[in-house]
Formats: C-alpha cells, structure tokens, sequence
C-alpha cells in the first residue's frame, strides 16, 4: 500500500513526476538497447583499416604529383645552369653604370619570364649574385639591383646555407616573398603569401668566383593543391619533414610550427596511423614517407568523420538510429503531450495576462499538481481583475478630484469681478500696460475655469502657454524672445491639460535668470508615427552631466511629488501624470549642457 501512495494520488491517478520517470525511462531503455549492439562491436577497427588503405593509395598519387613537379622544377634549374643569357651575365663584369650590364639583366628576365609562362605552379625566378646583384621576375613585375645591402635574402640564412652547399638542390616551405624581394617593395600593409621554395648555386663555366643562386618559388596555396586534390574525407593535408615541422599546408599560419605527435611516426615504416588527442577532439593520423625529399605526407581527420564517412558504419547506423529515433519520438510525443498540456496552456494563460489581457482562465483543469495549479491560477486571475478594474474606478476619481481641486482653489467669479475693477481703474488712469497685463491673466484664468476635461486640444494649451509667457515677461522685463513651431495641421490634436505649462515655468524662471531673463523658449510640435512630440528648449545656463542624470533617474521612479515641497506641480509630477494616463513608454526626457540651455521633450500618443 505504501509503494502505491508514492506512485498515485489519493484517487490513485498516476502523478506528474511518476509519468515523466516512466516516459524518459522508456525511452533511455530503447536507446541503450538499440546501440548496445554498435557500441559494443568489432566494427570501427575494420573501417578504420579500410579508411587507412583508401589514404594510403591517395597518397601514392600525391607522391606521384609531388615527384613529379620536384622533378619539373630541378630540370629547369639544370637547363638554367647552361643558358647563355645566364652565362653572359654572370660572366661580364658588374658595373651599376654600365647600360651594357642592364641589357644583359633584362634578357635573363626575359628568359625567367618564358619559363613563368610555361609552368603555372613556378610564381617567380630571382637570381642572387655573389658580387651583389640581384635580379627577380613574377612575370607580371621585375626588378633588378646592384646594391646587395636592399635585398633581405643576402643576409639570410637560407643563403649561407646554400652558398656553403655549393652544390645540389634545397627546398624550404619557412619563407614568404618578402625575403627575395628588395627592401623598398615590401609594404608593411601588404599580407605575403608563404612560398614553396626551391634553390641552387650556379656557377660560371670555369669559375667559382663567379656564382649566384638561382630562386624558383612556387605559391604554397598552388603547391598545396598538387598533394591535397580530390579528396573524398574531410581531413586535411599538409607536408612535414623528418623533424615534425609543418612545411606545407593550405593554411598558412600553420607552416613552420612542430606537430605535437611527431614523437609518434615510426621512423622505420613507410607509413602508418595512429589516433592523436588535441584540444579535446581525437583525430585519426595517416603518414606516407615520399622517398628522396625528406618529407611525410600527413592526412589528419577527426575520429567523428572518420566514423561518418565510413560505408559499412554508416548503414548500421542508419538503420539502427532511424528505429530508436522513430520509437523515441512516438514515445515522447505522445507521454510529453499528455503530460504537459496543462502546463502550455497555463504558460499561455500567463502570457496573456503579462500582455495586460485580465480575467484569462484555463478551461481544462487535470487531476494532477498541474491541475491544482491551474485552478489556484483561475481564482488568482479573476481576483486581479477585479481588483484591477476597482484600482481603475480609484485612479480615475482620483485625478478627476486632483484636476477640481486646482481648478476651484479660488472662486472664479471672485477673481473675474476683481480684475475687471482694476482693469477699469488702470483704464481711468491711462496705464496700457497694467490693462494689457490684467487682459492676460484674465485669459489665462478662463482658460482654467471654463471647463474640467481632462484633456484639451494642443491649440488651447498653447493659447493658455502664450498668455503665461506673456504675464512672464512682464514680471520679468519682457527680455526673453518666445516662438513656436507648430504645424496647423497638429493644432487640433489633444493632450492632458496642464502639461505644458510647468516646464516652459522652468525654462523661464531657472534658465533664464542666470544670463538676466534675455534669452530665447522655443516651442515645437512634430508627429512622428502615431505619437506626437513636443519640445520645449531653451537657451539658458542648463545643467551639469550629473544634476541631468539626477532628474532623469527621478522621473524613472516615476514616484508622486510633493507639491508643496516643489513649489509647483513640477516635472515629476507631469511625467506622472503621463505616465498614468497613458502607458509607461510615454512620458519626458531632458538634455541639458551647461551654458548651452535645455531641452524636455514630451511624447505622447497622437489622438485627435
């Protein structure tokens, strides 16, 4: 009895946690089974010796186009050897004034550039003097020199060792073609493309004194596709020398550097395979010794390749993977759907109360945890909005008593009464100004009064800014220029009341006192999209980086002010009251430099 509370609810129904054990168990189980039998064969040493033998004979073909174009090049520098272009330059004197000295050089170029012509793989042929010249061609530019000290490659110990081998053929992969450039045509900015280098000592006939070494370079991105080729692996090939240094490779930043399993190449054997580990991955490598060069060719593909690539491993595979993948997904399928249905849909649910959607319920409720959930959600969902829409009735009250009582602080009818009698008396005495003022302020005050809407049109709320600007300056000595930007076609747009007038009061009263209220308050409207923008700037003291930030990381709160404290509704409390009207994605924002002014701009959706 107890074994069977564990696995079931008082009503004996199979709990969540116990369906997820059995489904994952089922399926871990036919997995297992299915590739127990691969796991434990005989198969990947098989495939690994079919693999080895099918490298083996591609490199027996590389071997080949390697010998070969070894062999193409070295009887190219034979037939140099006895060319009398050749012979006539390292023969006749050098003499960096003599013209005869600079025919001779260019018909060895001509005679490089024939042979450039003839075998694609040479990139360029380049002559170094023992009395200092020097000569090269690519085919498509040359050069020729006598001053020994611009050309690197006489200081190089590449050329010690082929002077002092007198005889012979070298061939290096280590150099790129800044080394058998002069000085003053390699550019810094330039990337040079490594080389395959082969070199040898030419020798007038009868003369040793008189020698030079002869340069074929070959590009390594040519050489390398003459030993890669078609291959059907993934693997790459590069060239080594019996040391375990890289000579050639397709990727050139390899070249040069020692391969971590060198100590692993049986020196005695022609060729072999063995698995390496580097950087956490296993890879399969395949070495073949080329006879005569000193060099291993080298296959290096990892094991996972290796294993896909392989024919007899890949229809087991296939088959095997396609059963437990077909039995994993009906089993998975089917448990995890039924088990976590309740669970999408309440995800749902939640989704779309996180969107502002209230009052979502979820019509199924199961017999498992996932269904007691699910009916504490649907109590909890009903009970906010209820409490939502009782949050809305408040707030609603609460603004509208907020806009009465600034409204009707003072009785109206007092206040017009009393203006009319100064209005006359300045009007008896003859004084334009107190009329025009009283004129004013009477405008702004109807403005206030005549009605208590919330919302106003953007030509009213201007109107009752242009009055209080104008009240402004004559407090303050009428010094501040005041323009407006507005379009006609945004004039009869609507906004909340009131918004406007706290921040062209700070503009006026903080950023104008300190340069004596002579200044200029631009204000401009534009519609962008579907909200509008209205921006109030200054050209005032402004503010310090950190005052700005200040006020923005308040208006973020977006906590209620104390008026009282402010002195005004302040701006704080307009951003609120955007805020709260509309979404929090509206609202203000403030740039400010100091001695440069101030700009607040206000965005709000653009309703008509």
């Amino acid at each position: 009895m107890k074994i069977i509370k564990i696995f079931t609810d008082r009503n004996f129904n199979l709990k969540l946690k116990t369906q997820l054990t059995a489904s994952f168990l089922i399926m871990i189980l036919c997995i297992i089974t299915v590739f127990s039998f691969v796991i434990y064969s005989s198969v990947l040493a098989i495939l690994k010796n079919q693999s080895e033998e099918l490298v083996i004979r591609q490199f027996r073909q590389a071997e080949y186009n390697i010998h070969n174009v070894r062999d193409q090049m070295e009887k190219v520098a034979e037939l140099l050897t006895t060319n009398k272009d050749i012979q006539s330059f390292l023969d006749y004197p050098s003499s960096p004034s003599n013209a005869e000295r600079v025919i001779l050089a260019n018909e060895v170029i001509k005679t490089f550039d024939s042979i450039l012509g003839t075998y694609p793989y040479a990139y360029s042929l380049s002559l170094y003097c023992l009395s200092g010249e020097a000569l090269s061609t690519t085919g498509g530019s040359s050069w020729y020199t006598t001053r020994k000290e611009e050309v690197p490659f006489f200081a190089s110990e590449l050329y010690d060792n082929i002077t002092a081998k007198r005889s012979g053929f070298t061939w290096n992969g280590d150099y790129d073609f800044s080394l058998f450039n002069t000085a003053d045509r390699t550019y810094a900015f330039t990337k040079q493309e490594p080389l395959m280098t082969m070199a040898r000592n030419l020798n007038l006939f009868g003369s040793s004194s008189k020698s030079a070494v002869l340069v074929i370079n070959m590009k390594q991105s040519d050489f390398g596709t003459i030993y890669t080729g078609d291959w059907n692996n993934k693997g790459s090939q590069y060239l080594i020398n019996d040391e375990g240094i890289i000579v050639s490779s397709l990727d050139a930043g390899s070249i040069g550097s020692r391969v971590h399993y060198a100590a692993s190449i049986d020196h005695d054997r022609q060729y072999g395979s063995f698995a390496a580990s580097s950087d956490g991955q296993t890879k399969q490598i395949t070495y073949y010794r080329i006879q005569g060069t000193g060099w291993l060719l080298i296959n290096e593909t990892l094991e996972t390749e290796f294993i896909r690539n392989t024919s007899i491993l890949k229809k087991n595979i296939s088959l095997l993977m396609g059963i437990s993948i077909m039995l994993a997904f009906l089993l998975s399928v089917y448990w995890i759907y039924r088990i976590t249905r309740p669970f999408t849909h309440l995800v749902h649910a939640m989704r779309e109360m996180e969107m502002g959607k209230m009052g979502v319920v979820l019509d199924e409720t199961p017999s498992t945890e996932l269904g007691i959930i699910g009916r504490r959600f649907n109590r909890m969902s009903l009970s906010l909005e209820d409490l939502m829409e009782e949050n809305k009735k408040i707030e609603t009250e609460k603004r509208q008593l907020e806009m009465e009582a600034l409204q009707f602080q003072i009785n109206p009818h007092f206040l017009y009464n009393a203006l009319n009698t100064i209005k006359w008396i300045a009007m008896v005495r003859k004084e334009p100004g107190i009329v025009d003022a009283i004129t004013t302020l009477g405008n702004m005050l109807r403005s206030i009064y005549k009605e208590n809407s919330l919302f106003t049109t953007l030509q009213e709320e201007l109107a009752y800014l242009e009055n209080y600007l104008k009240i402004m300056n004559i407090r303050y000595g009428e010094g501040v220029d005041v323009k407006f930007d507005v379009p006609e076609e945004l004039l009869s747009y609507k906004i909340i009341r009131f918004i406007l007038q706290p921040i062209v009061e700070n503009a006026f009263v903080h950023g104008m006192s300190s340069i004596s209220y002579k200044g200029s308050i631009t204000i401009s409207v534009e519609k962008l999209e579907e909200d509008l923008y209205i921006s109030v700037a200054d050209n005032g003291k402004g503010m310090k980086a950190e005052k700005a930030e200040e006020i923005r990381a308040f208006l973020k709160m977006n906590l209620p002010v104390n008026a009282a404290h402010q002195g005004s509704v302040g701006l704080a409390n307009v951003n609120r009251r955007i805020k709260t009207q509309y979404d929090v994605s509206y609202g203000m924002s403030i740039q400010s430099e100091p001695e440069q002014g101030t700009t607040v701009v206000i965005r709000v959706p653009a309703v008509r």
